[in-house]
Parts: structure tokens; C-alpha cells; sequence
């Protein structure tokens, strides 16, 4: 009992490693679709490893609330940019500032 409660910690550890490194690249909008992209898969394992221990104790549920919110937040500021960008092509070629729609 004693080793799997050791495996058990250890796996939750490199979890919980994974997860802030994962944060941090998060903070990069160049990272984020492949984050997006993995994160199905990921998270079904950091789930499996939550499942094993009280999440809330160990800060799983934090963790995975500040990764999830970094992904959103940079994410939303490239819409902003983008959003911004074509609004200015609008501006300045006479478009409504929709790329490829002009009514």
C-alpha cells in the first residue's frame, strides 16, 4: 500500500510540474493552438491522477483553473488584436473591416 501511495504522490508531483510549465507557456500566444490542440489529451490524464487523491487538497483544481484561464485571456487578447487590425484595414481601404467580406 505503502508504494502505490508513493507512485501515487510522485505522479502527482510530475502532474503538478506539468501543469505550471504548461501555464507558463501558456502566457505565449505562439503556444496556444498547440496547447489547445493537446489539451484534450492532457487533461484526461491530469484528470486520471486527480482521481486518485482529493484534488482540492493537493491544488489540482488551482492549477487547472490558472491554466485554463491563460489559455482564454491570451487567446482573447488575439481576438482583441485581430479584431483591432482589420478594423484598421477597414479604416484604411474603405472596407467595413471584415477580411474578405465587403458589403
Amino acid at each position: 500500500m505503502y508504494v502505490c501511495g508513493l507512485l501515487d504522490k510522485l505522479a502527482a508531483d510530475e502532474c503538478a510540474k506539468s501543469l505550471e510549465t504548461l501555464t507558463r507557456l501558456a502566457c505565449n500566444p505562439e503556444c496556444i493552438s498547440t496547447l489547445v490542440d493537446g489539451l484534450a489529451s492532457s487533461l484526461t490524464a491530469i484528470l486520471d491522477v486527480a482521481d486518485h487523491q482529493d484534488s482540492a487538497a493537493s491544488g489540482f483544481d488551482r492549477l487547472v483553473r490558472c491554466l485554463l484561464n491563460q489559455i482564454v485571456m491570451v487567446s482573447h487578447g488575439i481576438l482583441c488584436r485581430f479584431t483591432h487590425v482589420c478594423s484598421l484595414w477597414g479604416a484604411r481601404f474603405g472596407g467595413n473591416g471584415n477580411i474578405g467580406i465587403n458589403k
